[in-house]
């Protein structure tokens, strides 16, 4: 299946391990793909290619075969995605295949919602397992230590480490082992030799009997629970928040008994987090309007310049609608850069209409003498703006996909609150300085002759 992806130009096997946990039955595959200069269209991207090969995998029928893609952050975890914890808090009324059924039921039901990519479990209620069963009667009329025997199975069996050797000029390490041909099967098992007491070599054979059974290969705990982790990833066009929150709701519909969920790796971090982005937003907001209330020395005047940053955030939410990017971390980034670079606008509006105010002009006289007199350089460090992030909303190379979030949420917000800026800030100026007048007393629409008397008051003297 892998050769069938022309963009993947190297793959490697490894039988024997997992990344919940070393088994027989298990193996995990790596894949390289081609250059990102190489691969330019939409359906050449890794999530894509991810994509096709879990729509091929799922037509297997002798087991699971999932392909993920790396973590956003190394280091957190082994596979990208969000770990599900599905906790058995039946203090073990539940079996392993009890378990496991109430596992699949929530798998079942979440992909059913198309809210997940994938959505699966690696765990194995009942894989085949060998046991000894050991009669002690015999061992102790052999004069045979169990303790010392079980020491000798498991080193030929299962290998032991022994120390360091140097050879050809490198460190190697040394490991005592039956040869392969010695443990391929259980029959081998039996036909180890171990040393009683009295310094003779006794058959396993002679005290020992091996039987087949079943059971999992792997148990987890989280939290002292017996757990099976649950691997998700979000839908396209869904973002990690909202895939968070569609498990959570989806096992609270199913409405288990004796069963809780706890998220691991970088999904807890992203929960534990919770509204922060709101709250550093509300900040950002808060701060700029401190900032320009000390500047303006007014509480009021800042209102109409922040009047710039709903519009920028419409634009943005807009343009990410469009483009069918959810409101991820980068995104969230740029709407706090969006508070600077829209309340600008505002400021050079502002400043020009206060100056004319004091200088006697009406509010609605000076709000369009400053719309007319700051359009011009409000129209050039947009479009200078606009310019520099446009290459982050088309970008193509390697985190394009952070550098498309960032740039549509700063591009398409400046765009919006330029342009609306200029019809929208006037004309709230004007009403909240008349309502400034009508409250306080200061400022709004003057008289004529009030003008004419500060035109008289400040006439030189003969």
């Amino acid at each position: 299946m892998l050769k069938t992806e022309p963009d993947i130009i190297a793959a490697s096997v490894i039988s024997g391990y997992g990344f919940n946990g070393s088994s027989p039955d298990q193996g995990v595959f790596f894949f390289g793909l081609k250059a990102l200069e190489e691969r330019s269209g939409a359906d050449q991207k890794a999530p894509a290619i991810v994509g096709r090969l879990n729509a091929k995998l799922s037509k297997l029928s002798s087991g699971l075969a999932v392909a993920a893609q790396p973590p956003a952050i190394p280091g957190f975890s082994a596979q990208g995605g969000f770990y599900f914890q599905f906790n058995d808090q039946s203090n073990g009324a539940y079996s392993f295949n009890q378990l496991d059924g109430l596992a699949q039921q929530l798998v079942a039901a979440g992909t059913a919602s198309g809210q997940f990519s994938t959505l699966y479990t690696q765990f194995i209620p009942s894989a085949p397992a060998f046991g000894l069963t050991m009669d002690r009667t015999i061992m102790g009329a052999l004069n045979i230590d169990f303790q010392q025997a079980m020491q000798t199975i498991a080193v030929l069996a299962g290998g032991n480490y022994s120390g360091l050797t140097y050879e050809n000029g490198q460190v190697r390490n040394v490991y005592v082992q039956s040869e392969a041909k010695g443990r391929s099967a259980l029959e081998d098992v039996l036909s180890y030799y171990v040393r009683n007491r009295d310094n003779k070599l006794v058959q396993v054979s002679e005290f020992a009997t091996s039987e087949l059974s079943s059971a999992p290969p792997v148990i987890s705990h989280y939290n002292l629970y017996r757990t099976i982790l649950v691997q998700g990833a979000e839908a396209i066009g869904k973002s990690s928040g909202q895939a968070l929150a569609a498990i959570q709701q989806i096992f609270k519909q199913q409405d288990f008994n004796n069963i809780g969920y706890a998220f691991t790796g970088l999904a807890a971090l992203q929960l534990s987090a919770g509204s922060a982005s709101v709250l550093v937003f509300g900040l950002g907001i808060l701060v700029v309007y401190l900032v320009l209330s000390a500047q303006y020395e007014s509480y009021v005047t800042p209102v109409v310049i922040l009047m710039t940053v709903p519009l920028a955030m419409l634009g943005a939410l807009v343009f990410l609608a469009v483009r069918s990017i959810d409101l991820n971390i980068y995104a969230q980034v740029g709407l706090v850069t969006l508070i600077g670079l829209a309340v600008k606008n505002g400021i050079l509006i502002v400043e020009v209409a206060e100056q004319h105010l004091e200088a006697g002009m009406t509010a609605t006289e000076a709000a369009i003498a400053a719309a007319e007199s700051r359009m011009r350089p409000i129209l050039m460090t947009a479009i200078a703006s606009l310019a520099g992030f446009l290459p982050l909303v088309v970008a193509t190379t390697a985190g394009a996909n952070s550098q498309q979030s960032l740039g549509t949420v700063i591009f398409g917000g400046l765009l919006v609150a330029t342009v609306l800026s200029l019809g929208v800030v006037p004309p709230f100026y004007v009403a909240i300085k008349n309502l400034e007048a009508r409250w306080f007393g200061e400022g709004g629409e003057r008289s004529s002759d009030s003008a004419t008397a500060a035109a008289a008051n400040v006439s030189p003297q003969n």
